[in-house]
This record gives C-alpha cells, structure tokens and sequence, in this order.
C-alpha cells in the first residue's frame, strides 16, 4: 500500500488531507464555507427528513466537491503539516458513531479531489519516512510530569498482566499496550522529539533512547498488519470494548485485539508507521470470519517497548511549547533546565 492509498483508504488519513487543504486557505476561503456547520446540516435532514447522514453527506460532497478540486496547493512545510497531524489526532473519537466530516470525507464525489491532495503530501519533504519500518536512531521518550514526580512504575512483565485482565474486564477504548511501559517516538523533520506532537500537552521532559541494533521490532504497517497481530495472537475483547467500538463502527460481531502477553513473547517492540496509522486507525478490520480488530489511541510513528532493547538516558533535557496549542499553533523549544512547576502549569 501506497502512502497515497494509506491516506484515501483510512478515516485518519482522509481527515488529515482535509486539515491540510483547509489549512491552505483563509478561514473565510471558499471549501471552509462548502463544508461550513457540515454536522448541522446532516442532523438537521436526519430529525426533519429522516435522510440518512451518509445520503446527507454524499448530496453536499457533490457540491463541495468541484471547490475541493480547485483549492490551490501550496508548499507544505513542517508547521503546516505537523499542525494538520495534531489536529487530526485529537479529534479522533472511537468510542461514538463517526463525526460529521468523517462520513462527509467518505462520500465518493470527494475521492479525485482527496487524491490530488494526497499526491501533494507525498511528494513532500516533510512526509519522508512516513512509510518506513522501524529505523533504530534519533528516537526519544517524553514525560509530561518532572522526574521528580514520576511514581515508581511496575515491570513490563507486571504491567502487560495487568493490562490483558483490564482489556478483557474493563470499558476502555484503546488497544494499545499498556502505557506504563516505555513509549518512543523519531525524531521529526524539524527536529521536534515526535513524542511531543501528536498529543495534547504544553510541556514535557524528553529522554534520549538508545535503541539495540539487533532489537526484534513488528512495524504496524497498516490493516492487514494489526490482523496478523490479532490472528496470530488472538485476544476476545466483545465484553469489554464491543459497545464503543460498535458505535464508531457499525460492526455487530465479535471483537479482538492482540494480546501483548503473548505478542512480547516474539518481539522487542511493537511500531505504528505514519502510514500504517493513516490506513488502519480507528476501522473495521476483519480478522476472521465474524471477528474484527480496531487500532484506536496510538499515536503515528510511536513504538512500544516489551523489553531491555532499549534505554532511556538519566537526564531529560526539557521542551515547552511557546505556541498557542487552542488554535493549532505549536512552537516546541528546548529550555535551558528543569522550569518550576508554576511555569509549567502556567502555559497549560
């Protein structure tokens, strides 16, 4: 799969193509007032009309989708492209049925002008690695508590048996590994740890990790990857996750996630390409005849660590965010030390 394709074929993806060409216009630009109080209008036919959202949705993608064809396409630096990302993850939701856009982005008039901008994406400077497997160097770990704060955490060992009886028992969306293990992320284009992005929070310490060369890492590359995961290390989920997951979705059968017991038993880490979570993030994907898996609450470009393959150094070295995260603007720094809790919680 192409990481054009990643991009048409996945909820995330088309959602992030949208932040982009609407991030290329002005605010009053002719696709912001095409798709304007989108979500009013759909519930508005489905109250008055009993018009299905999906037939609202395709009726106004017909109209909006000659604009979207005509957006100019400009350059796309990193600020503009991380900022679309950022946006695009903290407005997934898998826990209640698709947003607006969401089946707005899914109507067919829409999928020429959303190749266009996909195109332009991957032809990009900035999405170079996006489609990679696991590289070893320049990663970093980031905390948003100061060290001195930080409770002591169990084992990994402790930590994935507490999250298999939790994923079976309790009602928690996401299917990630348990996040009291070590969490890495690459380093971005411009040189923000990519721990620090795609995620809400204004201030975090950052550690350098040191990667084993030989560490045994499964890349999640995209849907057909997270159903190997699950086939190969199968783990019911219906009683737990079934009830949110069937809202997002639609799908009425079972559910499974991979069991990370079983799955650090094989592999060092587990990593989510940037392509991989624009295909499969927050989908149905079949794994077996009546039985689906859903990726939901990973971060893009994120690894999570099952075992000493990597370490984390001593000392964090400290990043705020001098930008207005409210309104999509981030300008992470390094600061000169440790700041005081006050300054922290002050650019919060």
């Amino acid at each position: 799969m192409t990481l054009v394709d990643a991009l048409l074929t996945g909820p995330r993806g088309r959602d992030f193509l949208m932040e982009v060409v609407l991030a290329s216009e002005a605010e009053d630009g002719p696709l912001h007032r095409a798709t304007w109080r989108l979500g009013d209008y759909l519930e508005r036919n489905l109250r008055k009309f009993g018009i299905a959202r999906r037939h609202s949705a395709h009726a106004r993608a017909t109209t909006a989708a000659p604009t979207l064809e005509r957006v100019p396409l400009v350059k796309l630096t990193p600020g503009l492209v991380y900022d679309a990302l950022e946006r695009t993850v903290s407005s997934a939701t898998y826990w209640q049925p698709p947003m607006a856009r969401e089946v707005f982005l899914s109507a067919s008039p829409l999928r020429p002008g959303l190749r266009r901008i996909a195109r332009h994406v991957a032809d990009c400077a900035v999405a170079s690695g996006w489609s990679d497997m696991f590289r070893p160097g320049r990663h970093t770990s980031v905390s948003w508590m100061r060290p001195n704060l930080i409770a002591p955490t169990p084992s990994v060992v402790q930590a994935l048996e507490s999250w298999r009886e939790e994923a079976q028992t309790e009602s928690l969306w996401w299917s990630t590994p348990p996040r009291s293990i070590i969490a890495t992320s690459r380093e971005l284009v411009d040189g923000t740890p990519g721990a620090l992005r795609f995620v809400e929070d204004g201030f975090g310490w950052v550690y350098a990790a040191t990667v084993s060369t030989d560490a045994t890492v499964f890349t999640i590359d995209g849907p057909a990857a997270w159903a190997e995961l699950c086939r190969r290390f199968p783990l019911d989920v219906t009683a737990s996750k079934g009830k949110d997951w069937r809202l997002a979705t639609g799908y009425p059968h079972d559910w499974v996630t991979p069991d990370f017991v079983q799955v650090a038993q094989h592999y060092d880490a587990l990593h989510l390409s940037v392509r991989g979570y624009f295909a499969a993030a927050g989908r149905i994907i079949p794994v077996d005849e009546g039985c689906a898996g859903m990726l939901a609450g990973w971060d893009p470009g994120q690894a999570f660590w099952f075992s000493g393959a990597v370490e984390l150094a001593e000392t964090p070295v400290v990043w705020r965010n001098h930008g207005d995260s409210v309104v999509g603007g981030y300008d992470w720094r390094r600061q000169s030390g440790i700041e005081s809790d006050a300054h922290a919680h002050g650019n919060r």
